[in-house]
């Protein structure tokens, strides 16, 4: 209506009376000049008209001021109207059954409510106003609060309030915050040049008619900038929500990753506190609790008992003396294995035996010999590879004796199991596909393993279908490669098919009805070898004949005849009555936990090629007597007279200044005569070095190597020390370096000392005197010199 508020004057169009009044009103604009508009809403999304006029009249300053009304604004809105949809039909001419509405006989039995009296009915109060509801599953960039949104509680206003801030990056932060009502506004503290601060201002309560979270009023203009940081809006929740799928894929994400990761999506700067709780609070979303977890191990095992008939669920538990239950283990493995396939041979890891026999007998050599004799097939062999390692180290053959031979060498393991294997390859690899999954609580890891094997069965029993070949795919490859290698080998046929197979010196005889060779690597591995393949191929007959049932895809078919039943969700598992067990008590042992596997020196040498080497792990030894233990330092067979290099450095003087000078004079001394030595005049260069703080005294322990009668050149490294105000003369500016060689026949136990700076002193009562040193420039080259 004309000339009235939004809140006053508007009106619905529910009948043609009113449509035609609408008419009247619009064309009414024509005779008045000075208002030619109007107003119409158009209800298209069902959206809350009534509020925005409770809004306009907030604003307009007819009513009270907005921080006096949050207890109004607790309570719904009394203006409140039934706001439907109305559809515009494709025909006009189409039959509507709203014609007899104004005949009020024809009326009275329809049930039709006329306005007047639905106004009665409802208390003088229009019909309730259909307000948006929250879609919690929409895309968090798509979320903005809306006035009259409904919520399931504050926690998911809060979460939309936060996707809407970090979106638009808006600096929000809550002023009332609690479980019954929230008040949000935006840059706290802040205001712009004019004094006003941001105008977003954001009113929520619970709803009187039903129990629904509820924006009550809500004015989202922004003046402010964009920020980065949000403060307590954004928190660890929220990351570990938007961040669930991404660290449960990669538990081991450092906490730096994960900062760069939020920091990319959404553009703001998380803290490390806040990534680290994040990644915490998700495990525990997903995992529960570890009480909580360890509760339901009785209930799952009768879940794995109800699905899977003929399971077996063994589970053992600790009862304390004051009657708490603690969990201790599902099932001991060697007492299983022990009991369910008593005739199973034990093995153990070749590589595993070779990792501890390297850490004792370092070398190349031990490592070779090692795997030839684990690799032997017959005892020959083995003795042969042994008897070697025996010859260099007679312990390093105790010590692999003592590990017994039989475990883990081919020689002497059991015939016609079909399977030669000496590492444990399956193992292995089935702990590195459980890696993951053996970090995280009991029942966790059992369901993650259960799933990929039951999954792996599934693909094997589908992989194998699909073959339609007599024997395996992995072994018709090994046989492949025996093909090109049998053609090498002459075979000398003898009795009823057994054979003689040479090579030079090498001689095996085979037995092809027994399907043996004295190699004994047909009876390990269960298909022919070398030698007996060279025997079938001479006879023209089909080699897959002569391999293993265990290796045709009938048998390998009927190992995965059976599958894992699948099974319900925790939710759904059975209640069984006994007692809870608590989670099994941590002992912490010292030092930080490893939470890498431990690898050996071959698999750390495969990871890359090393710039250098590193002496880790290596045994010390003495250069003099070769024990292990300790160096030439502290050797107890050190010469008389040598000193390490740690005595021989005396403390550094940092007062005068030092100058260091190297004699190269050539001078026969002898031992019984006194002999001074001056500096020839010709010498053209001189050779001068000056160190700052340099001990001032020749180094202990210097003694030149000579022999009686036989002269030698020394070269002895001769410290001086000079006072700072006696500076020794230049006689040419050009002269830096002085030369110097001396050449000396001495006894073995003379030792030249300085103990005077101007005086050089031989034992034995040999005297070298002083001589005048000189400093200044860089020596000049020759080239230098001639240009002068």
């Amino acid at each position: 209506m004309r000339k009235e508020s939004l809140c006053e004057g508007i009106r619905r169009i529910d009948s043609d009376a009113d449509y035609w009044e609408f008419v009247e009103t619009v064309y009414s604009l024509e005779s008045d000049s000075l208002e030619s508009e109007l107003d119409v809403y158009i209800d298209h999304r069902n959206e809350p008209i009534l509020d925005w006029a409770d809004n306009e009249f907030l604003e307009d300053g007819k009513g009270y001021e907005l921080d006096e009304l949050d207890e109004e604004d607790d309570k719904d809105s009394e203006v409140s109207m039934k706001m439907e949809y109305e559809h515009e039909w494709d025909d006009e001419d189409e039959h509507t059954f709203d014609k007899t509405v104004r005949d009020p006989f024809l009326d009275k039995l329809s049930g039709h409510i006329s306005d007047d009296d639905e106004e009665e009915a409802n208390n003088g109060k229009l019909k309730d106003v259909v307000f948006p509801v929250h879609n919690e599953n929409q895309e968090w960039e798509q979320m903005v609060p809306v006035l009259g949104m409904k919520f399931s509680n504050p926690l998911e206003l809060k979460l939309c309030i936060t996707n809407y801030a970090v979106k638009n990056g808006y600096d929000l932060w809550y002023e009332k915050s609690d479980h019954e009502r929230l008040l949000v506004k935006c840059c706290k503290g802040k205001t712009n040049k004019q004094g006003k601060g941001c105008p977003f201002r954001l009113w929520a309560t619970w709803m009187s008619s039903e129990k629904s979270f509820q924006i009550k009023s809500l004015n989202d203009m922004h003046n402010c900038a964009r920020v980065f940081k949000f403060g307590s809006i954004v928190t660890y929740k929220w990351i570990a929500k938007h961040f669930m799928n991404h660290i449960l894929q990669k538990p081991k994400m450092s906490i730096r990753k994960l900062k760069a990761k939020v920091s990319k999506k959404f553009n703001l700067i998380a803290s490390v506190g806040q990534c680290r709780n994040a990644r915490k609070y998700a495990f525990q979303e997903i995992e529960g609790t570890l009480k909580e977890h360890y509760a339901k191990t009785w209930s799952y095992g009768e879940e794995i008992r109800r699905t899977n008939p003929g399971s077996t669920v063994k589970m053992d538990v600790d009862v304390m003396p004051d009657g708490t239950t603690y969990f201790s283990k599902f099932y001991g493995l060697l007492e299983a294995v022990k009991e369910r396939v008593p005739a199973a041979e034990h093995r153990q890891c070749a590589r595993h035996i070779c990792a501890n026999f390297l850490k004792r007998f370092k070398g190349q050599v031990f490592r070779k010999l090692f795997w030839y004799a684990a690799a032997a097939t017959t005892p020959a062999k083995f003795e042969q590879h042994m008897n070697e390692i025996k010859k260099l180290e007679p312990l390093a053959y105790d010590h692999l004796m003592e590990r017994d031979p039989k475990t883990w060498s081919k020689a002497f393991f059991q015939t016609d199991r079909a399977c030669d294997a000496y590492e444990n390859g399956i193992s292995e690899s089935f702990n590195s596909v459980i890696e993951v999954a053996r970090k995280r609580p009991l029942i966790t890891m059992l369901e993650e393993i259960r799933i990929y094997v039951m999954e792996r069965l599934y693909r094997q029993k589908i992989k194998g279908q699909s073959w339609d070949l007599t024997i395996c795919p992995t072994i018709r490859l090994k046989l492949s490669k025996l093909k090109d290698l049998q053609r090498f080998w002459k075979v000398i046929p003898s009795g009823y098919q057994q054979y003689e197979v040479r090579l030079g010196y090498d001689a095996y005889v085979v037995d092809i009805g027994s399907r043996t060779c004295a190699c004994r690597t047909w009876q390990l591995t269960g298909y022919p070898c070398v030698h007996g393949y060279a025997c079938i191929a001479s006879l023209n007959r089909d080699v897959q004949e002569y391999v293993s049932p265990w290796f045709t895809t009938s048998m390998y078919l009927n190992c995965y005849r059976n599958t894992i039943n699948p099974l319900n969700g925790s939710d759904m598992w059975p209640h069984v009555d006994y007692i809870s067990p608590l989670p099994p008590k941590r002992r912490r042992l010292p030092g930080r936990p490893s939470t890498k596997r431990k690898r050996d020196q071959i698999e750390r040498e495969n990871q890359g090629k090393k710039h250098s080497i590193t002496k880790r792990g290596s045994v010390m030894k003495c250069s003099i007597c070769r024990e292990s233990g300790h160096n030439r330092t502290t050797c107890p067979q050190k010469p008389i007279g040598e000193s390490s290099n740690a005595s021989s450095k005396k403390k550094k003087s940092k007062k005068a200044d030092k100058v260091k000078v190297v004699l190269a004079h050539e001078v026969d001394i002898d031992s019984d005569s006194e002999v001074e030595i001056e500096p020839e005049s010709d010498v053209d260069s001189f050779d001068l070095e000056f160190e700052d703080d340099v001990q001032p005294e020749v180094e202990d322990g210097v003694e030149p190597e000579v022999q009686d009668g036989v002269q030698h050149e020394v070269q002895d490294e001769v410290q001086a020390e000079v006072e700072p105000e006696n500076h020794p003369e230049v006689h040419d500016a050009n002269q830096v370096e002085v030369h110097l060689a001396v050449q000396a026949e001495v006894e073995p136990e003379v030792q030249v000392q300085v103990e005077d700076a101007n005086q050089i002193v031989v034992q034995d009562q040999v005297e070298i005197p002083a001589f005048q040193v000189v400093v200044g420039k860089r020596a000049r080259k020759p080239s230098e010199k001639l240009q002068n």
